[in-house]
């Protein structure tokens, strides 16, 4: 067998190997991002109906399955954070707000939720201050006076 007959066969088997290690011309599974999407809608759900803790596991799991796009990510890290409030679990809920904010779209929708969690905890003078930041973003913005 000849060297150039060799590198015939080797190439094409190196690179179906390749993209059989990376995935190539496989189109991505679409069970993780309908099963996170899912998650998120139930931890909305919970959350309306006041079920936190039930909220919360939802919420982590949305999160947790990597399945969500960015505005999807931001608005599950967003809810959570609020559910974790509600269950005076205020450092969580704050480091989540955090995090939602290194992506968020709407800057000024996470400072409203951070004025919600500040007077959950009882920091009145914190909660304005986030929400008068909310108002510099976005003049329209409302407190949805949850707690």
């Amino acid at each position: 067998m000849t060297h150039d007959s060799r590198q015939r066969i080797v190439w094409p088997l190196l690179g179906f190997a390749l993209c059989a290690i990376a995935g190539c011309g496989a189109a991505p599974s679409s069970v993780p991002r309908e099963s996170a999407k899912a998650s998120l809608q139930q931890g909305r759900a919970a959350l309306a109906n006041g079920d936190f803790a039930e909220a919360d596991i939802a919420l982590l799991s949305a999160i947790d399955s990597r399945g969500l796009q960015a505005d999807d990510l931001c608005e599950a890290l967003t809810l959570r954070s609020r559910a974790l409030a509600q269950l005076d679990r205020f450092d969580e809920s704050h480091a989540l707000l955090d995090q939602a904010a290194e992506g968020a779209a709407d800057l000024a929708a996470i400072h409203a939720t951070r004025a919600e969690v500040f007077r959950k905890q009882g920091k009145a003078a914190d909660a304005d201050r986030a929400f008068a930041d909310a108002k510099k973003l976005n003049p329209q913005i409302r407190s949805t006076g949850k707690q």
